[in-house]
């Protein structure tokens, strides 16, 4: 149990410095994380509603998530996987904030 509440407070700070993170990426690759991975919007859907091309949404979130990664390997570099990094937005309603 002990190691349990640890792993949970580990996540939750993990989580926190996620979102800190995400919300400090440039405006459009932001935009572009948030479209994919909190909205579920495909790449060609992306570029409609950004009124761009396919090629600068990949290069916008590519952009955002090697961001993300370099931010976050110094908070905890074990758990910055793209499955752990799709998974930030899914942890909103857990009073992390």
């Amino acid at each position: 149990v002990h190691q349990k509440k640890i792993i949970q407070e580990e996540d939750k700070a993990f989580i926190k410095a996620a979102r800190q993170a995400i919300e400090g990426l440039p405006q459009r690759a932001q935009h572009t994380y948030v479209l994919h991975r909190q909205d579920g919007l495909t790449y060609k859907e992306i570029a409609q509603v950004m009124d761009v091309t396919v090629k600068t949404v990949e290069s916008q979130m590519s952009r955002a998530l090697d961001m993300l990664r370099s931010r976050l390997r110094d908070v905890s570099p074990n758990q910055v996987t793209e499955r752990t990094i799709a998974k930030i937005f899914s942890f909103r309603d857990t009073g992390t904030d």
